[in-house]
């Protein structure tokens, strides 16, 4: 009798342990029928995710080739540890907001630094904000420095919409390490026909605070962006491009005023190295590239064929450094500078 309680009592605690598994494991498979990927379940993704007691980094992987991210209106993702969301289509996993506003991606970070989130493998694609500047397919709310958001070998496709939003609400220590800057890291990415802005980085509504807020950065590696609108506006924070292509992508008049980069905060630092720059279309009377008050280098690249209304491919604005060194620059239809 007794070594039946003590039998029973094993039982009980290796069920009770198993849950407990289940429940806070590190590692989720998600198909696109599962309980994880139903809102009204239980246990879904924003329990998984925004779980402030999980002690080690959550692994979400999409198992099927594609997900309808219109079932929801947005996504809110609480960063309180390391979060790895994977693609396992060989292809790529697709994550289709059905040419809707919904399924955007609301991410907040704990007052913690040093938390990361991962995309791998994933395609994003037909998000629509149907014009409105406030919605992004992605935004980031960055109070404590130090946060990242990766993406690697993704793609976003046929996307109308601001893609990637980063905003910061306070200023943060003038000699932090770069390597402690919220990052935006993309590497082996590729971006095809999406209109609007790519990249936003900005101060949200306090702007006196940008002489205070370099600590945030976007790397760009190895990436590919085609038949896109304007890249990037960065009001305060460092720009870096490496071993990337940008072609056939055009200007149009909307937060950006210039189609590749617009940099236009004090202290900025843009650099762009060994990448590729051609058959740009300017209209709207938009330069390729706006610099005030930045430092920028263009070191080893190749710009040809740029065309446009506006008097310069560069227009230079209080620009303390610019330094143009060893690039092969032909087939231009405008000033340089």
């Amino acid at each position: 009798m007794r070594n039946i309680k003590f039998r029973s009592y094993y039982i009980y605690l290796y069920i009770l342990l198993f849950k407990l598994y289940l429940s806070y494991g590190k590692d989720f498979y998600i198909t696109s029928n599962s309980t994880y990927f139903d809102s009204n379940s239980d246990v879904n993704i924003d329990t998984l995710i925004n779980n402030e007691s999980q002690n080690e980094a959550i692994n979400l992987y999409f198992m099927d080739d594609l997900y309808d991210f219109s079932i929801k209106f947005n996504n809110d993702i609480n960063i309180y540890n390391d979060i790895n969301i994977i693609g396992m289509s060989n292809n790529g996993t697709i994550f289709d907001f059905k040419n809707t506003r919904k399924g955007s991606m609301l991410i907040n970070y704990s007052s913690k630094s040093g938390y990361k989130i991962l995309f791998k493998n994933i395609i994003f694609q037909n998000f629509n904000s149907n014009g409105d500047e406030k919605v992004s397919l992605f935004q980031m709310t960055s109070t404590p420095v130090e946060q990242k958001i990766y993406f690697e070998d993704c793609i976003f496709q046929n996307n109308n919409c601001i893609l990637i939003k980063m905003q910061r609400h306070n200023g943060c220590d003038i000699n932090l390490e770069e390597e402690k800057f919220s990052t935006i890291s993309l590497d082996n990415c590729y971006f095809y026909n999406n209109r609007e802005l790519l990249f936003y980085i900005i101060m949200k509504e306090v702007t006196a605070l940008a002489l205070e807020s370099l600590c945030q950065r976007v790397i760009i590696n190895n990436s590919r962006f085609e038949y896109n609108d304007n890249i990037i506006r960065l009001q305060s924070g460092n720009l870096f491009i490496n071993n990337s292509t940008f072609n056939n992508n055009y200007s149009k008049k909307n937060e950006a005023t210039a189609q590749f980069i617009d940099s236009y905060g004090y202290k900025n630092k843009v650099i762009v190295k060994d990448s590729q720059i051609s058959n740009i279309k300017l209209v709207d009377d938009l330069p390729l590239i706006f610099i005030k008050k930045s430092y920028m280098k263009i070191y080893n690249c190749r710009i040809n064929n740029i065309v446009g209304s506006y008097y310069h491919m560069i227009r230079i604005k209080i620009a303390p450094t610019i330094e143009l060194e060893k690039n092969y620059i032909y087939q231009i239809r405008i000033f340089i500078i």
